[in-house]
């Protein structure tokens, strides 16, 4: 049998005809999810606004466990990882990154410090950067 006449025989038995075959028009109307009073409605905006307020306390923090500024000489980020480069990476505890969201915190080299976050690292990287010297990190509270 030649495959011409398989796809025939195919389109006979699924009731198919010809070029209408596909359409772009679902047969039947879709229904929306309900949504009960309980279920709260969020916007793809309102979602990237509390990522990004999210980033944004996570960069104020993470700055501060570094040492701010005065040790962080270069911030970076690579897919899942914010890449520092410290004059000290003494000063700087894992257990703290971890306790406030960070999966890894990866030491190479004696200057150079990767903490593991996800895909979000290069919203924090830049959220970092844009934290101006002269703020204030002692006011930002961090687990202890």
């Amino acid at each position: 049998m030649s495959s011409l006449g398989f796809f025939q025989r195919l389109k006979k038995a699924l009731n198919l005809s010809g070029d209408d075959a596909v359409s772009s028009k679902p047969s039947a109307p879709v229904s929306e999810p309900p949504v009960s009073a309980s279920t709260p409605v969020t916007t793809a905006s309102e979602t990237r606004k509390a990522v990004e307020i999210n980033a944004s306390l996570f960069a104020k923090q993470c700055l501060k466990l570094v040492g701010g500024y005065g040790n962080a000489t270069r911030i970076d980020a690579c897919v899942t990882r914010i890449r520092l480069t410290l004059k000290d990476n003494t000063v700087v505890t894992d257990a703290q990154l971890k306790a406030i969201g960070a999966a890894a915190v990866v030491r190479v080299g004696d200057k150079n410090l990767q903490v593991v976050v996800g895909p979000m690292a290069q919203d924090i990287a830049e959220e970092m950067k844009k934290i101006p010297v002269t703020e204030d990190l002692s006011k930002i509270e961090v687990p202890a």
